[in-house]
C-alpha cells in the first residue's frame, strides 16, 4: 500500500511539472518521422530555463507557413516580433529550407551560435536527430554563456576578497607599528 501511495504522490508532483513544461513546447511534424517524446526530452533543459519552444518539421512550407505557425502558437508579440523567450527550429523539405530563430532573452548566448548538426543531419533526412541535436547545442551554448558570466562574477568576488585581505593586513601592520613606536617612545622617556 505504501508503494502505491508513494507512486501516486510521485505522479502528482512530477506529472503536472511535465505537463506545464509541454504547454511551452509546440511541435508539428508533417513527415511523421520525429518522435514527440524525443523532442520533449531534448527540450526539457530549455523549458526549465523558461524557454517557449516551437519545432516545425514541414513537408512543404516557407516563410508564410512559419509565420502562420508562430501566430497560431502565440509565439509572436503584439508588434509581430518573436517573443523574448521563444526558440524556433523550422525545417521545410520542399522547398529545402531550415532556420533557427530566438527571442531577445537568448540573444547574448546565441548571437554567435553555429548550428553545424542541423545541416549534416538534414542531408541524411534524419529530422529527429537534427532537431534533438540542435536543441542540445542551443542548451549547451546557453549554459556556456551563463558559466562565462558566472566566471567573471567569481573573479570580481575573489579580487574584492584579496583587496580586503591586503587592506586589512596593511591596516593591522600600521597599528602594530604604531604601537611599537609608542612603546619605544614611552620606554625611552
Amino acid at each position: 500500500m505504501k508503494r502505491v501511495a508513494f507512486l501516486l504522490l510521485f505522479l502528482l508532483v512530477i506529472l503536472p511539472a511535465k505537463l506545464a513544461a509541454q504547454r511551452d513546447l509546440f511541435f508539428v511534424d508533417d513527415t511523421e518521422t520525429v518522435s514527440q517524446a524525443a523532442i520533449i526530452d531534448a527540450a526539457q533543459p530549455l523549458l526549465e530555463r523558461d524557454a517557449c519552444i516551437g519545432v516545425y518539421v514541414m513537408v512543404g512550407g516557407g516563410e508564410g507557413d512559419l509565420l502562420d505557425n508562430l501566430q497560431t502558437d502565440d509565439m509572436l508579440d503584439e508588434s509581430g516580433n518573436l517573443k523574448d523567450e521563444a526558440i524556433i527550429i523550422y525545417i521545410s523539405i520542399d522547398p529545402d529550407r531550415h532556420e533557427i530563430r530566438y527571442g531577445d532573452k537568448w540573444r547574448p548566448a546565441l548571437e554567435n551560435f553555429d548550428h553545424p548538426p542541423l545541416p549534416v543531419y538534414l542531408e541524411n533526412r534524419n529530422y529527429e536527430l537534427a532537431v534533438t541535436s540542435t536543441l542540445s547545442s542551443i542548451n549547451f551554448s546557453i549554459v556556456a554563456h551563463e558559466q562565462q558570466d558566472t566566471t567573471w562574477q567569481l573573479y570580481l568576488i575573489v579580487a574584492a576578497a584579496v583587496i580586503g585581505v591586503v587592506f586589512g593586513f596593511a591596516r593591522m601592520f600600521y597599528f602594530v607599528m604604531r604601537g611599537i613606536l609608542k612603546l619605544g617612545r614611552s620606554v625611552t622617556d
